[in-house]
Order: C-alpha cells, then structure tokens, then sequence
C-alpha cells in the first residue's frame, strides 16, 4: 500500500451514512469543532424532526439525543466511558454550549467539512513513518484536532491500551523525539533480508546532540509493509523525557523556547511560527531570523515582506522539512548549511545581538540570493506546505507577477535590475515629476505665483516610492529613498516654518491689545524658539536619511551654537534680558518709566531691545540687557507724586513773621483736597548768604504726570499768594 490519508470528516460521514440513510437538515445538522476540559474533537451531527445523532474523533465517541427549543439533551459512549450531557444552541445556530454528566464543560462552533483537518499519513518506510508521526505530533500541538488520530496511526501499540493512554503515550513520544537530531534518510534497517525486501523489524537510536544522551525504539513492518514505531510505556517515556531534558538542564518542554533562536533549529522554527503569524505578530519574530545588517536600515521595512516571501517559497518547493533534522545543540558554532544549490545557499550562522546575545539567523548572504534561488526552484512540485500563509502581499511582489504575467521577458535582468524595475523607475522617478512639474507651470502661470514646496514634493514622493515599492537593489533604492526623503523634509519644514510664521503675526497682534509687555515677549521667544526646532528636526531628519550617526549631527549643532554665542554675546544678552523682562515683569505697554537717565513711555518691548518715547516725543532703543541690569523706575504704578520745592525769603523778615509763615503754608496745604494729609512738611531748611530758605514737601494725589503738573502749577501759584498775603518779601537770587 501507498500513502494513507486520515481523512475524519470522511470517516465520520460513513458511519453515520450506516446508521441512517435519509436524514432531514435541522439546527443541529453539520460539522462541529468541539472543545472541553479535557481534550477537542470533530463532532459530526445528523438531525431527523427532533431526533439527533452523531460520532464525535479522534475518541471514536457517539452522541444520541433529543432536540427541543434549541436545547439537545442525551448520552454518550465512547471506549472511555459514557455518561449523559445537555447542549444548548446560540440563538444564531453557529455555536453550542453545555456539559456533560460529570460536570465537565463541553462547547462548540460550526466549521464547513472543508474546515475538518486532514493528513497525509506515509508508512512506506521507517524514515517516513517518523516524518508523518512528527508533522502530526506538531499539527495537533498547534490545534488541529486530526493530528492526534494520525499520530496513532504511525505507532504500533501492544496490547490495544485504552484511548487516553494511547493518547498519553503518542504526545509523550512526540516529546522525546523534539529533544533529539535525526536525519529521515538514515532510519532504515542495517541490512536488506533479501533484493527488495528488508528486515521485518529492527531499533533505531536518536541521538541528543552535544550532550550523548540517547533514546532507542524499535520499528516493526506489518503485512502490508507499512511501517509503525512500537510505542514505548509511558513510564519508560516519562524517564527518557526527564533524561534529556535535564542534559539541556531544563525541567520541563518550554513551547516558546524557539523565540531565543539559540539553534539551528529554533531559528527555522521561528521563521516559520512568524510566517503563520504575520498578520498578528509575526512581523518582528521573522525580522529577527534575518541578518539584514546588508540591508539599508531604511528601506527593511519595505525589504523585510519580500524577503520573507521569497525564503518561505524556496522553504516549500524544496520538499518535506523535519525541524529535528536541524541541530539543536546550543554550544554549535559554526554555520549550518540547511539547502544547497548551484544558483545559492540557504545558510544560518551564529551572530550577536545588539544585547550580546548569541542568535542564529539566515546569513546576509543567504538573503541576498534569496530571489534567485526562488526563481530557481519555484517551479518544482510543493510535495508539502512547510511554511503556511507563504505569499505577502507587497506592491513588488504584486508589480512583479502582474509583469510575469504579461511577459516572463519583462523579469529578465539587466545590470542586476529586471525590465520591469526598470520600466518603474523611468516612470515614477523620471516622467512622472516631469509630468507634475508640468502641471506646476500651468497653475504658477494662473495663479502668478511660484509654487516651489509643491514641487518638492512633486519630486519627493515619486522617488520615495519608487526605491520602496519596486523592490531595486540597494546600490539604485538608497539614493532615491535619500534624495527623495530630504526633498520631503526640506517641503515640511519650509511649510512648518511658514506657519510659525503666519502664527507669529496672529499672536503679535494680540499681544499689541494687551498692556503686559510679557505676551510680546512670549510670542517672540516661543516662535523664535519654535523656527530653531524646527531647523535643527530637519538637520537631524536629514541626518537620519542619509545615514548619519545622530550624535554627530548633535554635535555639529553644538559646537555652531557655542561658536555663535561666542560671536554674539550680546545678542544673548539681550535675549536673556527679555527672559527676564517677561518674568519679572517691571512694566508694561504704556508705562511711564525711568531707566538711567531716560524718562519715557514704554512704546513696544522686543526680543532684543525696548522702544520708549521721552517728554520731548523722541524715540529711544534702550539694550534689554541694559534694562536687565540698570535701575527701573517705573512712575505709571505711583498712587501720588512729590513735590518738594524752596521759597526764598529775604533776609528782612523777622522770626514771628517766618514761623506764622510756616503755619500758614502748612494749613494751606492741609486744606487742599488734592494735597494728601500724610508726609505735609514746611519748614526752614537753611540760612544762605542770599536768603532764608523754607522747604516745602507734600504729596499730590495723582499718578497722571499731566495732572500732577497742573495741581502743583495751582497749588505753587496759591502758596505764592499766601506768602505775598503775609507781607514777607521774597529774596531775589542773583547769579553772578
């Protein structure tokens, strides 16, 4: 006999076809796969009105009952036992939940027949007995309910055990046998009985490799010539078990343990998990089988679906791959050599990851032949799908068939580039700019106006896609992808800058309708600050494109700037005096202040200097350092001003008369209601060779400097009155 296929789906439809002939469909009618706390299974049912029957694999299980309003009640037998279980419909009829008699939960959902797994089970020889029963052992690790049925059928068991010892002694032998390294080509007898014929049965020993460990089992020939391993007690597994993996010293089966990629083997394991995976997690799981250190860090992303593609084909047109034929010995150094062909290689080689970590991964040489070696063997028969979900959908890979299509001619190569990528790149990098800046003209010449960002961009684009989507060799998609991608950054900025700009001027002109000079100063510090970022984002954009290490760029911007600030000390200076305006705050737009010398009223407070306009109504640029560091007095926040002025008297005037003189004034002014009641002072204050002199201070309750002159012009006239009032005669001073 040939290959044997497990087909349960098949199986289950003709015992049911025996028990009935003529059924009608019901709710409870089709394919199911079940899952409970204990192991899965296939259920098939077949409904008659409200009578419900079925078998349920790989436990050779039967189900009868009774349906009524959704809810399926009865019994069921198997070799394991029996027992009753109640089954409850979900209102859509595509999933059920229940349990059985013993309190264990039993659900399930509704799969096409399609859906119901199947494998391709090979005794012919020992070698593909141990092939069929590992593909199987890892089908059903990974959820497929059949491959525990087609690991049975490659094992011989004496004394037909119970099915849950059978199935406890089927996983464990599979476990021992992913400890070991074994080629399938050399599990054979050691001798031939007779031309064609080989021995009825014989011991083959698996090998750990770098530890010495070993496990023997014996494989028997039926009458058929089919090929089964005698399946070892479970007690004798459990030992073997513990024994290997304590020589890795480990305790227990990790199943993610392939995610250190310590080994040949892990690493191809990895590939294909990833694979499986892609569109969840897979991305980085098969990146990290690669050593793309040849690959523009750029353009991996791009890069990193189409050489998967490619690895996965070659992996499925090259025949039937046994993970245990690859080497799991950690302490491995030197490469291993997994496919050989006259066009190229498929290698893994131990590296270092970024951590210090030893990895295996395909070599960057096997990655850089990839695409041939695809081309190569891709139309060699797929005798069995290693790699599952293998196609990726990319622009390349889909720009690449839709040419081969056309004309396997337009895949010809010349100087390493296909016609077709050729074709591409005339088109996108080439015409299509030419095209668009064309187009440009036209809408400049409407509008009289030149559109340059647009024309970056124009060419950006174009030439960005072009090195990421027409998968072309490093040599040609590095320069497009730079060029183009600094075009790209250059159109942002400029067009980022631009809006700091518009900005600025928005803001500006708010801030003018405030008092606080600090909302001028902050705009322009946070858009001159703004214009830096984004001139030195770009520096380092650019920086990153081209390839550049980040620290240089960093560098060079610091070592400019401490080279600027050296040359433009005050400018800094003033810089920093606005800072400290804006957080000090000692005035605003519109205050009368003195700095040093200069009186004047705050007319615009900038990112270098303040504008005042003294009494006279002339301009004056004051330094934001000198403001920083000299004497402010700002007048606008006085409650009220003071005079302080001197009345000669002559020398004439008696003493009653100057101290009846003194009150006079005194009560003048503390009758005035301008004149503050605080701080009224009169009184002599020296006797000159020309003059006695009195000194008058009081307050004026103003803080407008025009109405502080007219009440002091009012006042000074009334004390002149009162003093002539009083019959004491002024000194008159003369200048010599």
């Amino acid at each position: 006999m040939k290959a044997r296929s497990v087909l349960l789906w098949m199986l289950a439809a003709a015992l049911l076809s025996a028990t009935q002939a003529a059924w009608a469909d019901g709710p409870w009618e089709g394919f199911w796969e079940a899952y409970s706390s204990g192991e899965d299974a296939y259920v098939s049912l077949r409904q008659d009105s409200d009578r419900v029957v079925g078998t349920y694999f790989p436990y050779n299980g039967h189900l009868e009952g009774v349906a009524k309003d959704g809810v399926l009640r009865g019994t069921w037998r198997s070799p394991n036992g029996e027992g009753t279980f109640v089954f409850s419909l979900t209102p859509d009829g595509q999933a059920f939940s229940g349990s059985i008699g013993s309190g264990e939960w039993w659900n399930g959902r509704r799969i096409d027949e399609e859906d119901v797994g199947t494998l391709d089970i090979d005794l012919r020889d020992a070698g593909r007995t141990v092939r069929s029963f590992m593909a199987a052992g890892r089908a059903y690790r990974q959820g497929e309910i059949s491959g525990l049925q087609a690991m049975f059928s490659a094992l011989y068991f004496a004394g037909d055990p119970p099915f849950a010892e059978k199935s406890r002694r089927a996983r464990l032998l599979y476990d021992v046998l992913t400890q070991t390294t074994f080629r399938i080509f050399e599990i054979r007898p050691a001798r031939e009985t007779e031309p064609g014929q080989s021995e009825p049965g014989f011991t083959y020993q698996f090998e750990q490799a770098g530890t010495g460990e070993a496990v023997t089992l014996r494989f028997q020939r039926d009458v058929f010539d089919l090929w089964r391993i005698e399946a070892p007690e479970a007690a004798q597994l459990e030992a073997q078990l513990a024994r290997l993996l304590a020589a890795r010293g480990r305790k227990e089966i990790d199943p993610t343990a392939y995610l250190a990629l310590a080994s040949p083997r892990q690493t191809l394991e990895a590939f294909i998990v990833g694979m499986a995976r892609w569109d969840v997690d897979g991305t980085e799981l098969v990146s990290r089988t690669f050593d793309l250190s040849a690959v523009s860090e750029k353009l991996r992303d791009s890069r990193l679906p189409v050489l998967a593609t490619f690895m996965a084909g070659v992996l499925n047109h090259i025949g039937h791959l046994t993970l245990e034929e690859l080497p799991d010995d950690p302490a491995r150094g030197r490469p291993y050599l997994l496919y050989q062909h006259p066009v190229g290689n498929i290698v893994l080689a131990r590296t270092v990851d970024a951590d210090g970590q030893p990895r295996w991964q395909f070599t960057a040489e096997t990655l850089d032949g990839i695409k041939a070696l695809h081309d190569a063997v891709r139309t060699v028969p797929v005798s069995f799908e290693n790699v599952r979900n293998p196609h990726i959908d990319t622009p390349y890979l889909w720009w690449r068939s839709r040419a081969n299509d056309l004309s396997p001619t337009l895949t010809i190569e010349l100087a390493g580039i296909e016609l077709w990528q050729w074709l591409g790149v005339v088109v996108l990098a080439l015409v299509l700019p030419f095209v668009l800046h064309l187009g440009l003209r036209r809408i400049e010449r409407a509008r009289a106006g030149r559109m340059l960002l647009s024309r970056l961009v124009a060419v950006g684009v174009p030439w960005v896609i072009s090195a990421t989507a027409l998968g072309l060799p490093d040599r040609l998609s590095g320069p497009l992808y730079a060029v183009g991608w600094v075009l790209l950054i250059v159109a942002i900025t400029w067009l980022l800058y631009r809006a700091v700009t518009a900005a600025n001027s928005v803001l500006a002109r708010l801030a003018k309708r405030t008092e606080s000079t600090a909302d001028d100063v902050a705009v322009t510090l946070l858009t001159g600050l703004a214009r830096i970022l984004l001139v030195v984002g770009a520096l380092i954009a650019i920086a990153d494109v081209l390839g550049m290490p980040y620290q240089t760029v960093l560098a060079g911007v610091g070592v400019s700037g401490l080279a600027l600030a050296i040359a433009s000390r005050d400018l800094l200076a003033n810089l920093f005096g606005s800072v400290i305006i804006a957080s000090d705050r000692p005035f605003t737009r519109g205050d009368f202040v003195s700095v040093g010398n200069i009186m004047g009223t705050v007319e615009q407070v900038g990112l270098r200097s303040t504008r005042l306009r003294p009494v006279d109504d002339t301009s004056v640029t004051i330094p934001n350092s000198t403001i920083a560091t000299d004497r402010v007095v700002n007048l606008s926040k006085r409650r009220k001003i003071r005079v302080l002025e001197t009345i000669h008297v002559s020398h004439d005037a008696s003493v009653e008369a100057i101290l009846a003189l003194r009150e006079r004034l005194r009560g003048e002014l503390l009758a005035d209601p301008m004149v503050a009641d605080e701080n009224v002072r009169v009184g002599l204050a020296t006797i000159s060779l020309y003059a006695v002199e009195m000194e008058i201070s009081f307050y004026i309750s103003t803080a407008d400097y025009d109405a502080f002159l007219y009440e002091k012009h009012r006042i000074m006239a009334h004390l002149l009155s009162t003093l002539e009032a009083a019959g004491v005669e002024r000194a008159v001073i003369r200048r010599d």
